[in-house]
């Protein structure tokens, strides 16, 4: 079953068309919603999504974007033809209902606009910091980010094409999880089949116990480049 729903998810990748406004990109099977959203700005409205670099085409506008510490978040948004004036930044930090502005940037002669921020160490927080740019009293959807010292909640994070780390080192009887922070669909399968884990999306996890002393290298079906290795000592 979950061979026929790869087969199935690959040939939806090539036959899918690719986003083509990076504004309001792809958001786990929502490129589309997002793609059209971008497209049709009203003329008073503000529209702003939040990527983890500055060129891809993956932007979340709806999902909550999470990045380890020491990475910069990567704003990014369109202005409607009805406004004029200066974009302003402002936030929310968690555990608040206040905002504060904390920044300005300008829409170009395309009315898009970019701003970028880069959180300190004391801006690491239990809970997620709320983002949204203005144009007067018009504001854009709300974004929100959170800063993590490791990059994810699990042992192995799946981000982009990468196992992170790529190599771990654990006890018999230890259990390690994977789990996924990247917008792509991954497997967990072992080389010599002794685990394998259902297709994993953002936010989804996979954990395995290892009873026997070894060297167990995985992979994911979907990305051949994409290898891991697991020793039990």
């Amino acid at each position: 079953m979950r061979r026929l729903l790869i087969t199935l998810a690959l040939v939806l990748a090539l036959v899918a068309v690719p986003t083509a406004d990076p504004v309001a990109g792809a958001e786990s099977g929502k490129a589309a919603e997002a793609m059209a959203v971008a497209a049709r700005v009203p003329a008073d409205a503000v529209d702003a999504c939040v990527s983890y670099d500055r060129i891809t085409s993956t932007c979340f506008r709806t999902r909550p974007l999470r990045l380890q510490f020491g990475n910069r978040f990567y704003f990014r948004g369109r202005v409607g033809a009805g406004l004029t004036g200066p974009v302003t930044v402002w936030r929310m930090r968690p555990g608040t209902t206040a905002w504060a502005r904390v920044g300005a940037t300008t829409a170009g002669a395309n009315r898009r606009f970019t701003w970028q921020w880069r959180p300190t160490v004391a801006q690491v927080a239990d809970g997620y910091h709320r983002f949204q740019f203005r144009v007067g009293g018009t504001r854009s959807n709300t974004l929100r980010v959170k800063v993590l010292l490791g990059l994810c909640a699990g042992d192995v994070c799946l981000q982009g094409y990468d196992y992170v780390p790529g190599e771990l080192t654990v006890a018999v009887g230890d259990t390690v999880t994977w789990t996924s922070i990247s917008n792509l669909t991954h497997t967990v399968d072992a080389d010599d089949e002794t685990f394998e884990s259902d297709l994993i999306n953002y936010g989804d996890s996979f954990a395995h116990t290892f009873m026997a002393a070894g060297v167990y290298a995985y992979h994911c079906d979907f990305h051949p480049r994409q290898l891991g290795t697991i020793t039990v000592e």
